[in-house]
């Protein structure tokens, strides 16, 4: 809107605030009186906006490309009535030459000629004005239009520059790959010689090993048979040892034949001590009063356990105190010794012992915990009448122990000295093996350098092939980075300007034209050089084919086309 006021009348209103407008007609009002113009604001006005026609020059460019300039031109009529409108030309041949020569100037073209970058500018140029024949042929024979501009043809070069570049580099990442394969074979066989050397040394140092195990060999011989001496006489005191013990032990099983009968007692009093739970006891202390009969049992504990004697103070309250902690109430029960109740101890409880009630089928109908308790009271009594009886047997018992004791230091003297020969036997045993390992590894790094060395040869030997066509393939990757030229440049043309044609303008123009230009023109190319070849490989196109793009040679070259028009080559 402001350039087609300014192309209307050379004014756009409210352009400048009114302040602004003041001073404008200010600064021209000795102008505008020399002029003869009157002295109001819309003379001063229109004096200012007919200097501003007479020095202001307007240039527009449009391209004549799509909707655009007719659309702008029905909406601004100024862009039509007020201008004067100029065509400009294609390019002329020697234009484009020039254009093309300056911009491959700097462009290293591997090694060729320098005559070819001359032959390659002309190339651009005749690329360029043969799509222009060809949009001309197009329009006339199928009625759409394609358009060549200045800019096509840059972008021709700046793509071609950009595709050699790139295909540049990429060769030559190939080339330095095949080159650290080489490098690499050549440092193998160089190594297979130094395994050779150090194979040698291991097996000298084998030998050794082998002269030294066997001298150690002789003298554990020797001190394996000196051993041998003491371990016999050390047998012989091991042998007396048992003796012994087993006098002992006889002794000591006549007597504990005679406490057998005790032992049911202990056990069922250790079982009653082990059926109590937390829970039976808790709920057996947190009674107000006891059931009946059920302080009998808790007086004849506070009696045996807390050696509570006076019988006033045999109190429900004193058998709670006494069951406060159940864990340690439940200790001193397990860890009773029905031996230390005293005969004035018996005599306290025989009042409870003979009552009938005081039984654990009793107690069970009214506390469980009071039922186990009777159970440990009773079996515990029963114990200590047993053991009283049999105490000479048990002293007897303990007579026989000390014996076992005495029998059993002497064996343990005897096995003392087994096992100070056992020492030195296993003191040599542990040396001999410590030899046999280091005899091993040697024999094992031996091994392992005869394997390495024999797959290094095999490798070499089976690579010596592969080291002459690895060879031949860096001079053939060499000698195409000259090719790379002609074959950039016709994958540039293609990406640049066919896309608009069908498949047959595209393949006259590229593969009829300028294939056979760059020929003639002895730039550099591969024979039957493909711009499809350079602009993918086998791995783009298995990729896109797996996205789901149809496997023919025509729409992986609609794809390349979209993809390059993308991402802006």
């Amino acid at each position: 809107g402001y350039i087609n006021g300014i192309l209307t009348n050379g004014w756009i209103p409210d352009l400048f605030p009114k302040e602004d407008v003041d001073n404008i007609l200010g600064s021209i009002g000795n102008d505008a009186k020399a002029a003869g113009i009157p002295d109001n604001p819309d003379a001063r006005i229109a004096f200012f906006v007919s200097r501003i026609r007479r020095n202001l020059h307007v240039v527009l460019a449009f391209s004549p490309v799509g909707d655009t300039f007719r659309i702008r031109a029905r909406r601004f009529p100024g862009l039509v009535n007020c201008t004067g409108i100029d065509q400009f030309h294609s390019w002329p041949r020697d234009a484009l030459i020039s254009v093309a020569d300056k911009f491959i100037n700097d462009v290293d073209l591997g090694g060729a000629d320098d005559s070819v970058k001359g032959s390659l500018a002309i190339h651009m140029a005749e690329e360029h004005l043969s799509v222009a024949k060809m949009s001309t042929y197009y329009l006339e024979t199928q009625r759409r239009y394609n358009y060549v501009t200045p800019k096509s043809y840059l972008e021709l070069i700046s793509f071609f520059k950009y595709l050699l570049g790139s295909k540049r580099t990429e060769l030559q990442r190939l080339i330095d790959r095949l080159d650290v394969g080489l490098s690499t074979l050549r440092k193998t066989a160089e190594d297979v010689t130094e395994l050779q050397k150090d194979l040698k040394i291991t097996m000298e140092k084998v030998e050794e090993k082998k002269v030294a195990t066997d001298a150690l060999i002789k003298e554990m011989e020797v001190q394996q048979a000196d051993a041998k001496i003491q371990q016999d006489a050390a047998q012989v005191e091991a042998a007396k040892a048992n003796e012994e013990s087993e006098k002992a032990q006889k002794i000591e099983l006549a007597a504990e034949e005679e406490l057998s009968q005790a032992k049911p007692a202990m056990k069922a009093a250790a079982a009653a001590v082990d059926c109590l739970s937390k829970s039976m006891l808790t709920e057996l202390k947190g009674l107000g009063k006891p059931p009946a009969g059920v302080d009998k049992v808790t007086n004849a504990c506070l009696i045996l356990v807390e050696k509570e004697y006076n019988p006033k103070k045999q109190t429900w309250d004193r058998a709670k105190n006494m069951m406060k902690n159940v864990d340690a109430f439940k200790t001193k029960l397990a860890e009773f010794r029905g031996e230390s109740i005293s005969e004035h101890e018996i005599g306290l409880l025989k009042k409870y012992t003979d009552d009938e009630n005081f039984s654990p089928e009793k107690m069970a109908s009214k506390s469980a915990a009071a039922a186990n308790c009777c159970t440990w009271v009773v079996n515990i009594i029963s114990y200590n009448r047993i053991y009283v009886k049999v105490k000479p047997l048990m002293e007897s018992l303990e007579a026989a122990r000390g014996s076992k004791a005495a029998a059993l230091e002497s064996l343990e003297n005897a096995k003392k000295q087994v096992a100070g020969v056992e020492e030195k036997l296993r003191v040599l045993g542990k040396r001999y093996e410590e030899a046999m390992e280091e005899k091993k590894q040697v024999e094992d790094q031996a091994s392992a350098l005869m394997n390495r060395a024999d797959l290094a040869q095999r490798l070499v030997g089976g690579l010596a092939s592969e080291n002459v066509r690895w060879g031949e393939e860096i001079e053939r990757l060499r000698n195409s980075n000259i090719t790379l030229t002609g074959d950039c440049m016709l994958a540039a043309g293609f990406v640049s300007y066919v896309g608009a044609f069908d498949q047959e303008l595209r393949e006259d123009l590229w593969k009829r034209q300028w294939s056979a230009d760059l020929v003639a023109r002895n730039v550099p190319m591969t024979e039957a050089s493909d711009p499809i070849s350079m602009l993918t490989n086998e791995g783009n196109n298995a990729k896109m084919i797996t996205e789901g793009l149809p496997s023919d040679r025509i729409s992986i070259k609609m794809e390349l086309l979209r993809l390059i028009a993308r991402d802006g080559h």
